[in-house]
């Protein structure tokens, strides 16, 4: 038997900086290009910036001392998001499995300790689990041609966060009719197509038919944790809501 446990470590520290540049020149800087976030003439192009680093010196008041001076030495419209500051330690987080005899339980009550028994680890044979039933495959599912296109929120929830590194996605259907076909549909290769940025990451899929689900693990989406991560969702709680705002061509019949 295992027990789960998680391990945790100090890792170095990091620092975090965000610019805008206001007006038509943000746009033709490339700092809309650099941020992600598209800059029209009178808008504002945001960039935000990550360092990390072991040494303090690195990665502390000469990173946000260089921003400053960036901004000071720019057009007017270039402006910091965040006041200059050191750096701050973070750690990395990874979910582990020990034994479960290497670990002793201790219970405590307003600072006293209460006896705890523990008890014995179960004997015999493990539990038989019956295999799920069957859903179709891909291409396996009959439908009618007629197909409607909405966001897959109509049809499916989902959920998603952390664990450890990786990033975990569920997502589950109402009837046994959208489930199947989900199940046909959403492979981890079709995942990647709705949400291209995992297709850098190895993604396994779990079937969970008695649940009319499936669960997605998105291996190595969050680096070495939520406190490492440099994502601007470093928990990955809006993986499933970025999943459900995805058009996609479903059964008309499906459609609510």
């Amino acid at each position: 038997m295992t027990t789960a446990a998680g391990r945790a470590a100090g890792s170095g520290v990091a620092a975090e900086g965000g610019v805008g540049a206001a007006g038509g020149v943000g746009a033709e800087s490339g700092v809309g290009a650099a941020g992600g976030v598209g800059a029209a003439v009178s808008g504002t192009a945001l960039l935000r910036i990550t360092v990390k680093s072991a040494d303090r010196r690195t990665a502390g008041r000469a990173f946000s001392s260089a921003v400053v001076e960036t901004g000071l030495a720019s057009y007017p419209g270039f402006y910091a998001l965040t006041p200059p500051g050191d750096a701050s330690p973070y750690g990395v987080h990874w979910p582990v499995l020990v034994p479960a005899g290497q670990v002793r339980p201790r219970v405590f009550v307003d600072g006293e300790e209460i006896p705890f028994e523990q008890p014995p680890p179960p004997t015999g044979p493990p539990p038989v689990i019956e295999a799920p039933s069957h859903h179709p495959a891909k291409g396996e599912a009959v439908f009618s041609e007629q197909t409607v296109r909405i966001p897959l929120g109509r049809i499916a929830g989902a959920r998603s966060g952390d664990k450890g590194g990786n990033a975990n996605l569920g997502v589950w259907t109402d009837s046994r009719a959208r489930y199947d076909w989900l199940a046909a549909y959403l492979t981890p290769e079709t995942l990647k197509d709705l949400l291209p940025g995992l297709r850098p990451y190895r993604v396994d899929r779990h079937d969970l038919p008695n649940l009319k689900a499936v669960n997605f693990v998105i291996h190595g989406l969050l680096g070495q944790g939520v406190a490492a991560s440099t994502r601007l969702d470093p928990q990955a709680k809006a993986l499933g809501e970025e999943l459900r705002a995805r058009t996609v061509e479903v059964p008309a019949e499906l459609s609510p």
